[in-house]
């Protein structure tokens, strides 16, 4: 039997016995001593209750005391019900920071548009600002990066290009065996092409020929073998032609057909930083070898097409700048022919025929040496001229970080990615965005309808930053600005840069 709330004390009865008469009253009558002990005892409680109600009342407001229960009206059971254990968590979450830099004034500008960026902290790994960073978008030039990164996974910095001229099948022949130089330059001793110091020479090759041939043994024919990779392929399919009739990007002077064999990047003038460049580059590099061999007595009669027969003994032979140079020239004038030209060269490295669809496959291999998922990358070329490269800025952002850190030779790309307020256009990073020049270093890039910059921000804070934004439409002429000023709100805020 259990104890009833209104029966305090009741003892358990035996059966057939009744319970004393008188009730409360007859109780107290029989046994005064005991009660009058019981009525002073619940005084005593009673009165330290109150003491204890009196100290909450006088302690620190600041810290308010949750109300205590109602009374459970609930019958207790004879066997109190066993309470579930409780989950203790494993580990405690760490605390989030909360970074209150806003951007987004910047990133929602009505000139940017379209916009995919990524914002990380090298030293962290942290993300601090990510719009659609994820999705795969064209380029412009910011594929030069993961170009030249390639070139540096698959061969290293001390790699070099040979062209060479070997001994024809016939008598009185020789081959000019392009070995995918375009660098390869027909100045003179002592005169330097623009951007490609100290690249190798036609008159070094015509001297060398004149030593190896004897006088009495006439060269009156002079093949051109540009059959490195296919040399009907030179012209991207997916390349913005905007002339057709003059092929708008060689008037302008931003590519050529991209061949096994020529001469200075096909310039017209290769002191030139912007000429005009041929649209036959293998004819271009016959015609000035024919006037390197005339220089050294050499007067050869027909020039054409053909191909070096096999194991044809080697009459001369030049070799290019090392990898790690080349791809320290060509980044602040990002050149384009000379960018496409290492990009084939890597895929023909790997056993594939260096055709522009071989670089799919190439380029992502040769990257996935610096441990990034690169199964997400479309590449269609290695200067950036085309629509279909698409590359997340999650991804750039993540090889930058890379980059920064000189990972595996990477040092060399980041040394040579132009300064704003240095090597970079004078028209970048001014007005608002002036207060990050020298501290931004990034390669920018167009095409239409992209404008993109991705680089290394040295941020306010001190914190280093890797970033890369794509603009995709928008208002082209002040969209460099919108992105500048975008760039250089990021610099500002630095590691409180706020993810909105």
């Amino acid at each position: 039997m259990i104890d009833r709330p209104d029966e305090p004390g009741r003892p358990e009865s035996a059966p057939g016995r009744a319970a004393p008469r008188g009730g409360v009253v007859g109780m107290i009558r029989k046994h005064p001593t005991a009660w009058l002990a019981a009525a002073l005892s619940v005084g005593f409680v009673l009165l330290g209750s109150g003491a204890v109600v009196a100290g909450g009342a006088v302690g620190d407001a600041r810290e308010p005391v949750a109300a205590a229960p109602a009374p459970s009206e609930t019958v207790p059971t004879a066997e109190p019900e066993e309470e579930a254990p409780r989950t203790v968590p494993s580990e405690i979450a760490a605390a989030s920071r909360l970074r209150t830099c806003t951007v987004e004034g910047y990133t929602s500008a009505e000139a940017i548009q379209d916009l995919y960026g990524s914002v990380v902290n090298i030293d962290t790994g942290e993300t601090l600002l990510d719009r659609e960073a994820g999705s795969g978008q064209p380029t412009g030039s910011v594929m030069k990066l993961l170009m030249a990164s390639a070139v540096l996974a698959q061969f290293g910095p001390d790699h070099t290009f040979q062209t060479r001229v070997v001994q024809g099948a016939t008598p009185g022949a020789v081959v000019l065996v392009g070995g995918g130089d375009p660098t390869l330059s027909r100045l003179p001793e002592g005169q330097q092409p623009y951007a490609f110091r100290d690249a190798p020479r036609l008159s070094d090759l015509a001297a060398q020929v004149r030593a190896s041939v004897p006088a009495d043994q006439p060269i009156t024919e002079l093949i051109l073998d540009a059959t490195l990779w296919d040399a009907a392929g030179g012209w991207n399919p997916n390349w913005d032609r905007t002339d057709e009739a003059a092929y708008g990007l060689a008037t302008r002077g931003y590519a050529t057909p991209s061949t096994a064999l020529m001469v200075d990047g096909g310039r017209a003038n290769p002191q030139a930083l912007v000429s005009e460049r041929t649209l036959d580059p293998i004819g271009q590099a016959g015609e000035f070898f024919q006037q390197a061999l005339a220089a050294e007595g050499i007067d050869v009669d027909s020039v054409a097409l053909g191909s070096a027969p096999e194991g044809a003994a080697v009459l001369a032979e030049v070799s290019s700048q090392s990898t790690g140079i080349l791809i320290s020239q060509l980044m602040s004038p990002s050149d384009n022919v000379v960018s496409d030209a290492l990009a084939r060269q890597v895929a023909i490295a790997q056993g594939l025929d260096g055709s522009w669809s071989s670089l799919q496959t190439a380029i992502p291999d040769a990257l996935r040496a610096y441990g990034i998922d690169a199964s997400t990358l479309k590449v269609d070329d290695g200067s950036g001229l085309s629509r279909q490269n698409a590359v997340p800025t999650s991804y750039v952002t993540a090889l930058m970080a890379k980059m920064v850190q000189r990972e595996q030779n990477l040092g060399i790309v980041y040394d040579a990615m132009p300064t704003a307020g240095g090597n970079m256009p004078s028209d970048r990073f001014t007005g608002e965005a002036a207060d990050a020049r020298g501290s931004v270093h990034a390669k920018s890039g167009w095409i239409q309808p992209v404008r993109a910059l991705a680089g290394h921000i040295e941020a306010a804070d001190g914190s280093n930053l890797a970033f890369a934004f794509f603009s995709v439409g928008g208002d082209a002429p002040s969209r460099n600005t919108a992105i500048d000023a975008l760039t250089a709100a990021v610099y500002r805020c630095g590691d409180n840069l706020a993810n909105e």
